[in-house]
């Protein structure tokens, strides 16, 4: 057995493996038994700290949110006082958060199957914690309703839109330097 299995580090080897699983299966074809498997544990034992499959998924997601958080509030205190400045930096840093992470970005810009709604609801998160900075901003110019609930979108959508198109070059990318 792993150097894992009788210590307090496994609930943190099971979510980076299993973050790696969503990454390689997307939530449809998450495989607890391949999550304990590469920690190096039985298959029960990621049940000694998860309830279930759909327990370690949502923890994974919550973990992903943490992290996100944690920069959101750093990005917040830098800018206190300056909504724009603060909202730039902060569509900024998500981007460049989703694009360090491509275990994050493969699980927050899957689709969602296999998920349910309390996953869902985890999952959009973080998206919600900067629309409601961008909200403030735009309310600070007169912004509001559904004019800004578009300018949020469009802005969620070049987010995302680009990792989307990272992920998919990236992919071209190491399909041509296979074959060559």
């Amino acid at each position: 057995m792993d150097e894992y299995y009788y210590t307090e580090d496994l609930p943190r080897a099971l979510i980076t493996a299993g973050l790696r699983e969503l990454e390689e299966h997307h939530a449809a074809d998450f495989s607890l038994r391949r999550v304990a498997n590469a920690c190096g544990v039985s298959c029960a034992a990621p049940y000694r700290h998860f309830k279930s499959r759909e327990g370690l998924i949502l923890s994974i997601i919550a973990h992903i949110n943490a992290q996100w958080m944690l920069m959101q509030r750093e990005i917040c205190k830098v800018y206190d006082g300056d909504r724009r400045r603060c909202a730039l930096e902060l569509c900024l840093a998500l981007l460049r958060f989703l694009l360090a992470n491509s275990g994050f970005r493969a699980v927050l810009v899957s689709d969602d199957r296999g998920l349910s709604d309390e996953h869902k609801m985890e999952k959009s998160k973080i998206s919600a914690a900067l629309a409601d900075h961008i909200r403030e901003y735009l309310s600070e110019l007169g912004v509001t309703g559904a004019a800004a609930d578009r300018r949020i979108f469009s802005v969620l959508s070049m987010i995302y839109g680009a990792c989307l198109i990272t992920d998919a070059h990236s992919e071209s990318y190491d399909k041509t330097v296979q074959t060559t």
